[in-house]
């Protein structure tokens, strides 16, 4: 079972259940801490909704012609060398950077620069590549 998706309530993980199962798709939802999103929240508040490996892909389909990929632990973005829908966001740190544009910035500019395009690394075959 992979988890797909993380929701504030199990009410709204229920309705997306339905509608999955009712698609032909296996699914479980889980309870995994404090549902209370004003106060203190643990590490991974909220349901999850978790579907069979193989079933994947056609979840993530639904979740995209629903409107729910907000919702999901994964970006939805395609992998351009497996074309896996398993991919997530890498932050970036001045380490990533070119030690030359890293010192440029910092004596230009008096901070170092570190906008950079998003990244994103997939969870399948560990690319990382920029989104």
């Amino acid at each position: 079972m992979v988890t797909i998706a993380r929701f504030p309530s199990k009410h709204l993980a229920r309705r997306l259940c339905d509608q999955l199962q009712a698609a032909g798709i296996e699914t479980v939802v889980n309870e995994t801490g404090n549902h209370d999103w004003h106060g203190p929240r643990g590490r991974h508040p909220g349901t999850t909704l978790e579907v069979d490996a193989d079933s994947f892909e056609a979840a993530m389909a639904l979740m995209r012609s629903l409107d729910l990929l907000d919702f999901s632990v994964w970006t939805g973005l395609r992998c351009p060398a497996c074309g896996s829908h398993k991919t997530e966001r890498v932050n970036t740190y001045c380490s990533d950077m070119p030690l030359v544009l890293f010192l440029a910035s910092l004596l230009f500019l008096g901070l170092p620069l570190l906008l950079r395009r998003r990244r994103l690394r997939c969870f399948d075959c560990g690319r990382i590549f920029a989104a």
